[in-house]
């Protein structure tokens, strides 16, 4: 247990704090992206759709 408390305490950056800030990350840019590509996908079923009229 002692070691795994100076595992956590190591403040060199190390895996933990690398995975941790990975995450923040991941997790802070999601909501952006789910709108993004909404709205993207939206405007890509427009446009196959006008494509179909077309060619149709």
């Amino acid at each position: 247990m002692r070691n795994f408390g100076n595992f956590l305490k190591d403040e060199r950056g190390d895996f933990v704090q690398y995975a941790l800030y990975l995450i923040i990350v991941v997790l802070g840019t999601a909501p952006f992206l789910a709108i993004l590509t909404g709205a993207v996908g939206g405007k890509f079923t427009q446009f196959t759709n006008k494509v179909n009229q077309i060619g149709g």
